[in-house]
C-alpha cells in the first residue's frame, strides 16, 4: 500500500503595534514547516502509517508497543514500526482545569526517542498537540525499546485523545 502525505506545523501570530514615536502598523510572526512524505524506505519516506482515536479512565495509563504490540492499521494489519519518523498526538478534551494527559516513553521496554530517560514526560493540555518528526527517524527495538505511553493525569475523569505514528516496517 503506497503512502504519501505531509505532516505540517503552522503558526503565525500578529502583533500590532502602538503608535510610540510615530510608528505603527503590524508585525507578524509565521512559522510553516510542511514535511512531505512519499512511499519508500529513505529520508523523508515512510511505508507504514498507524492512528487511533482512544479513551484513557480516569488516572489510568494507555501504553501502546510500536514494534509488535498489536497495534493494527486501518486494513487490519500489524503495524510494527522498526523505525519511527513522526508521532502527532491531539488531546480532544477541552476542560483546561483537569483532562490534561502526558505522553512518554512506557515504564516497560521504553521507547526514548524524545526523551533522555523513562520518567521524562510531556504534558499535553486540552485541546492541545503535540508533534515530533526527524527526517531519519529512529529505530525501533521489539521487547527493548519500543513502547511508549499516554498517561491520564486526571483522577476523575476519563479523556480522549487522537495519535499518528509514521514511519518504516523496515
Amino acid at each position: 500500500m503506497p503512502v504519501s502525505g505531509a505532516f505540517s506545523v503552522i503558526a503565525s501570530i500578529g502583533e500590532s503595534l502602538d503608535t510610540p514615536e510615530n510608528h505603527n502598523g503590524v508585525i507578524t510572526n509565521f512559522i510553516r514547516q510542511a514535511y512531505d512524505v512519499t512511499d519508500g524506505a529513505g529520508a523523508g519516506d515512510i511505508n507504514l502509517v498507524w492512528s487511533d482515536r482512544r479513551t484513557v479512565a480516569a488516572g489510568a495509563t494507555d501504553t501502546l508497543d510500536l514494534n509488535g504490540g498489536g497495534l493494527l492499521d486501518v486494513f487490519g494489519n500489524a503495524a510494527n514500526f522498526a523505525t519511527v519518523k513522526g508521532i502527532c498526538i491531539f488531546n480532544r478534551e477541552t476542560v483546561a482545569a483537569t483532562h490534561r494527559i502526558d505522553f512518554a516513553p512506557a515504564a516497560a521496554n521504553p521507547f526514548l526517542w524524545t526523551f533522555n530517560a523513562a520518567a521524562d514526560r510531556v504534558e499535553i493540555a486540552p485541546s492541545s498537540a503535540y508533534m515530533q518528526w526527524d527526517d531519519s527517524g529512529k529505530a525501533t527495538v521489539a521487547g527493548g525499546s519500543d513502547a511508549i505511553r499516554i498517561i491520564n493525569t486526571d483522577g476523575a475523569n476519563t479523556v480522549t485523545y487522537d495519535i499518528i505514528v509514521i514511519g518504516l516496517t523496515t
